[in-house]
């Protein structure tokens, strides 16, 4: 006979533990926390390489591309500041005045104790030692001063070893060339003699120089004007000299001047060129001395002078003018 197995059956299943519940639970749990931490940790790693370099596109993850770099518009490079030259600050603009109630004595004498606290704050250790600096540099150059006014003149190097001038340009060198001497006027030493002059004309007390109006004299041309001494203001004796450097120039100036004196008269009294003329108290004789290339005009008041007076003193003058060696 086959066993038979008979089931038993009963109206009331075993309970599961609690303990079993309790495990379960727990490793549900643990595996719902892992996936959640793996999901919130996975981030793109950067493959570490033996060269590695800060270029993005070496950078590798891996879910996501690396991607390209973006081109970047070049800047201007910036003017460099010379150190020797700091910037120069910009001035701060003025703010527009806002109406403010007026100051109370109480507000006013805040202010001062606030500026006494800000005046005693002692100053940083920085500022300090830039003071102290510059007072030993400038104690430096004053002795490096009176050391340099100690030595002596032949230890001092002359100022054009230390540096050598550039040449002046052709302006310069022009201001500085000294102006040529005025050349002398004509020389009249070697024909007037003033007491021969006074003997002719009969001035007793003798001759005096004074000035004369008109041309300035000049290497050609020269004047001189002689009064008694004491007499009263007046032409008195004048004499003109003018030299040509031709006997043609010399010509046309005494036709000139013949021409330009009123009621002018030729005669021969003191050279074959001479003219004569009165002109109210005044006395004219002009003559050429053709040699010599010179015009003489003599001119007296007739207070002092008479015709034959005058005609003497032009006679004495070309007699002195032939025998002048600069002449």
């Amino acid at each position: 006979m086959k066993p038979t197995h008979t089931s038993i059956v009963s109206n009331t299943a075993r309970p599961v533990p609690r303990s079993w519940l309790f495990l379960c639970a727990c490793i549900v749990l643990a595996l719902v926390m892992g996936a959640c931490g793996s999901k919130s940790k996975k981030r793109p790693q950067k493959s570490v390489s033996a060269n590695t370099t800060n270029n993005p596109a070496d950078v590798i993850t891996d879910d996501v591309e690396a991607p390209e770099p973006k081109r970047t518009k070049r800047q201007p490079r910036k003017a460099k500041e010379s150190p020797s030259r700091p910037p120069k600050p910009v001035p701060a603009k003025a703010k527009p005045a806002v109406d403010q109630p007026p100051k109370t004595v109480a507000d006013v004498k805040a202010e001062g104790t606030a500026k006494e606290d800000v005046k005693a704050e002692p100053a940083s250790p920085a500022t300090e030692e830039k003071k102290t600096a510059a007072v030993e540099k400038k104690s430096i150059t004053k002795e490096e001063k009176k050391a340099a006014a100690d030595e002596p003149a032949a230890t001092k190097t002359p100022p054009a070893a230390k540096k050598r001038e550039r040449p002046a340009p052709p302006s310069v060198h022009k201001a500085k060339t000294a102006p040529k001497p005025a050349e002398r006027p004509l020389d009249l030493s070697q024909l007037v003699d003033r007491k021969l002059l006074a003997r002719t004309i009969d001035a007793k007390t003798g001759l005096s120089e004074l000035p004369m109006t008109g041309q300035d004299p000049s290497p050609n041309y020269n004047h001189l004007r002689l009064a008694p001494i004491g007499s009263k203001p007046g032409l008195g004796l004048a004499i003109q000299v003018w030299r040509d450097n031709s006997i043609g120039a010399a010509r046309v100036r005494f036709q000139t001047f013949r021409k330009s004196y009123p009621e002018a008269s030729d005669n021969r009294t003191v050279t074959t060129n001479t003219f004569f003329s009165q002109y109210g108290d005044r006395i004219y004789v002009g003559y050429l001395v053709t040699r010599a290339k010179v015009n003489i005009v003599v001119s007296c008041t007739t207070e002092l002078c008479t015709p034959d007076s005058i005609v003497k003193v032009a006679l004495s003058l070309k007699e002195r003018l032939q025998k002048a060696v600069a002449w």
